[in-house]
């Protein structure tokens, strides 16, 4: 069960941030968790989507990453991707939403900085 998630550390964005500019329009994608003392921590997965505007999570990859996270006392909070453009939904976002099992964020690069968006998979359906 995923915990709810209303901020990203500033960590992870500094992170982000630096990424971004070297990911060549291809979208970002990982797991956001939360230790007990609420600390939060991004575990990169790769992006299968061939070109930009897309991503692909390999799920076995998925489940090995959530199970380690799971055994250190780490929970996963969220599924994060980036966009380039736009922190909204994309028509695809919103129809894999609505099936996932746990929060998204979505990042995007803004000048400083970036801006986030956080979904629910059951809002995702309104």
């Amino acid at each position: 069960m995923a915990l709810p998630l209303s901020v990203l550390a500033p960590h992870i964005a500094a992170l982000l941030e630096r990424l971004v500019p070297h990911a060549g329009g291809r979208e970002i994608c990982g797991l956001v968790a939360v230790n007990p003392r609420g600390e939060q921590r991004f575990v990169r997965l790769r992006n299968l989507a061939e070109g930009e505007g897309s991503f692909i999570v390999d799920e076995m990859e998925m489940d090995r990453v959530s199970l380690q996270l799971e055994s250190a006392g780490w929970r996963i909070a969220a599924l994060l991707h980036t966009h380039q453009q736009s922190a909204r939904l994309s028509s695809a976002d919103r129809v894999t939403l609505e099936t996932s099992q746990m929060p998204w964020v979505i990042v995007v690069p803004r000048a400083p900085g970036i801006e986030t968006a956080f979904y629910h998979p059951r809002a995702a359906a309104e």
